[in-house]
């Protein structure tokens, strides 16, 4: 059997909760609805505090027990974008995700988490879309499942999740042919084309009247128009509608371009509650195993959280170095201090995160620093002179994601810089900045390489400069 996923959507004014049991054949064992005080349709989600009582209450009246929690993001605070790219390592597919999304979105790799989904085989092009946002939303979603008892892994996007429960639930003719998914809420639709179980495109419908079949009738037509033919002519033969107003617009299927109908889901042992109204919580439940099969937020905000980590421990590295004497020895017992409060707060961020294979390892990162830092001071007050307003400089035009962890200086003023940098970009515009200083004769790159972990995936490129002057 596999684990048993709690699937929620924070929808306007309510938590829709969907318990599903994974596997080969996921199976609905629950579902339930809570209603959020002082959350009212079509406004702004409340204080996370009291979305996490909400969802506290509702778990322990539902006797609720699961492996883990996902979340289903709100699509207004989501960016998607479809993919089409050329063939990629594995380990760079994420940065030329990045790139792309940059060409539109500028400043987004800094302002947004990104996660994608690629449908392609080995060794083809990545063929699939991108999901981003902002990064406060990772933190709220945290803190709103936080004392629930039941570690928080997944933040998915509304799309995915109603693919996957289609693709789940529809029958053996959803992973094969096109069709359209017609996602009726209260304020606006979702429709999505769906082509032999991959997303092909999604578009929004914003109910201009108070006739909804009439604009999701125009913008289904307009779609299929666009995208709809398939290979050999082939085009959607069926849309399936669900949602909150699910039952509305069937009532005027009539007026859409194709067919449609709408599948019921049902839970083990039954159940009071109509799946129509449920189905993002659903299939955000269902999780798809692979890397890159599945949309992770959670993992794209958690990698970002390290990163940002490991820069600002590059900055105190370099700063400590400028410290001789009496400095060195007060920081190396701040360091000794804080050493066990930084290891108290990574245990403490278990509960939310929930994956021990990182904890340990921002652990180690957080010891090897301090080691390092030990070894550097020794260093330095063994060695002499320390120029503390040359490493403030070169600190001052330091790229974001590259950070310095060796220095070190001969008697014929040649300096030496050793780190690690994200992209290869990085060191090429660190050794420009440092040009620009004008206090070095030549800059020198004497390797850029790229680094892999023992599992034999890049993590970074290792590089050393030799700064003359």
């Amino acid at each position: 059997m596999g684990d048993k996923v709690l699937g929620v959507e924070l929808g306007g004014g309510y938590i829709n909760l969907a318990l599903v049991r994974g596997g080969r054949k996921p199976v609905l064992l629950k579902l339930a609805r809570v209603d959020v005080p002082g959350w009212e349709a079509g406004g702004d989600a409340p204080d996370a505090g009291a979305v996490a009582a909400a969802l506290a209450k509702a778990v322990a009246d539902e006797r609720i027990k699961a492996d883990a929690v996902s979340v289903c993001v709100d699509p207004a605070k989501t960016l998607l974008a479809d993919m089409d790219l050329p063939f990629s390592k594995p380990s760079e597919m994420r940065q030329a995700v990045e790139f792309e999304l940059m060409q539109t979105y500028q400043g987004i790799r800094q302002s947004h988490s990104i996660s994608f989904v690629n449908y392609s085989p080995p060794d083809a092009n990545l063929k699939g879309f991108a999901a981003a946002c902002p990064n406060g939303v990772a933190e709220y979603l945290g803190q709103a499942c936080k004392g629930l008892g039941i570690p928080l892994r997944y933040i998915d996007v509304g799309v995915n999740a109603l693919v996957k429960a289609f693709r789940s639930f529809a029958g053996s003719g959803a992973d094969s042919g096109d069709y359209v998914i017609a996602d009726a809420g209260q304020a606006e639709a979702r429709l999505c084309l769906v082509r032999d179980g991959q997303l092909v495109t999604s578009r929004k419908v914003t109910y201009s009247s108070d006739d909804m079949a009439s604009d999701v009738a125009s913008e289904m037509a307009g779609m299929l128009g666009f995208y709809g033919q398939g290979e050999g002519g082939a085009g959607p033969k069926v849309a399936y509608v669900t949602g909150e107003r699910a039952k509305q617009l069937l009532a005027r299927k009539e007026s859409l371009p194709i067919p449609a109908e709408t599948i019921a889901i049902q839970t083990v042992g039954g159940g009071g509650h109509d799946s129509n109204g449920f189905i993002r919580a659903i299939g955000t439940a269902i999780r798809v195993e692979g890397a890159d099969r599945d949309i992770n937020l959670l993992r794209a905000a958690e990698v970002k959280v390290k990163k940002e980590r490991k820069l600002r421990a590059a900055v105190i590295l370099l700063a400590a170095v400028a410290l001789v004497g009496a400095a060195a020895v007060a920081y190396e017992m701040y360091r000794n201090n804080t050493l066990s409060e930084d290891v108290d707060r990574l245990e403490s961020s278990l509960e939310r995160f929930s994956d021990i294979e990182d904890l340990k390892d921002t652990m180690m990162l957080e010891e090897g620093f301090r080691q390092r830092v030990y070894e550097l001071l020794s260093a330095a007050t063994r060695g002499g002179e320390v120029h503390s307003d040359l490493l403030l400089l070169i600190a001052e035009v330091m790229p974001e994601g590259m950070f310095v962890t060796n220095y070190s200086a001969t008697e014929d003023g040649t300096v030496s810089i050793a780190g690690s940098a994200e992209e290869k970009s990085a060191v090429v515009d660190f050794v420009a900045g440092l040009f620009l200083i004008g206090r070095f004769d030549d800059v020198r790159i004497v390797r850029i390489e790229a680094n892999y972990s023992k599992e034999n995936v890049f993590t970074d490129y290792g590089f050393q400069l030799e700064l003359i002057h």
